[in-house]
């Protein structure tokens, strides 16, 4: 690789983490001005501090990476799709997945910020389960394809993560006005 292409690259790779960053900011101040669930939670402002926070940044980052995946996809795959009819199975086999991840990362997010409500730790969970490893599932078992780490292991990772915490944390409860003892 050039200097100019591997400069190329890691300014890329500069702006997409600087994207990610202001991401993440912009949503712990917006997440400021939706009622916390409680008075006693005025002092987390919104709630979205701390590990919060960081459960929120590596859904974003989760998000982000899959939008990337999919611009890429669509990107290399384009023409190949547009000029040869039978080639819709790389669709169905990298990109359906890619987007389908996307969005359900995506509206994990929105309802952990913005919704506060009893159901929001479960369906946020279950959405985690959705966008990592149950959307992967279909793509290798009707190509016979082995999936790694980054299609399978991390976003199952993410989810026990995510699920763990929403259900389970003091925090997560209060936000979402969860009574003690129910999950």
């Amino acid at each position: 690789m050039s200097y100019a292409g591997s400069f190329q690259m890691w300014l890329g790779v500069a702006i997409l983490i600087g994207l990610l960053f202001i991401l993440v900011v912009s949503l712990k101040n917006s997440a400021a001005k939706v009622d916390a669930g409680r008075t006693d939670l005025e002092r987390w402002h919104g709630s979205v501090t701390g590990w919060f926070l960081a459960l929120v940044a590596l859904i974003v980052f989760m998000a982000f990476q899959n939008l990337v995946l999919l611009v890429v996809l669509i990107s290399s795959l384009g023409r190949r799709l547009s000029m040869d009819s039978t080639s819709g199975m790389l669709a169905v086999r990298y990109i359906l997945p890619a987007f389908l991840s996307f969005l359900f990362y995506t509206l994990s997010i929105y309802f952990i910020v913005w919704v506060r409500k009893t159901w929001v730790p479960k369906m946020a969970s279950a959405l985690l389960w959705l966008a990592g490893p149950v959307v992967s599932i279909p793509a290798y078992a009707l190509f016979g394809m082995q999936p790694g780490p980054a299609d399978f292991a991390i976003p199952s990772g993410v989810a026990v993560i995510g699920t763990v915490y929403l259900l389970f944390s003091k925090r997560s409860r209060a936000v979402y006005r969860v009574p003690a003892g129910k999950i």
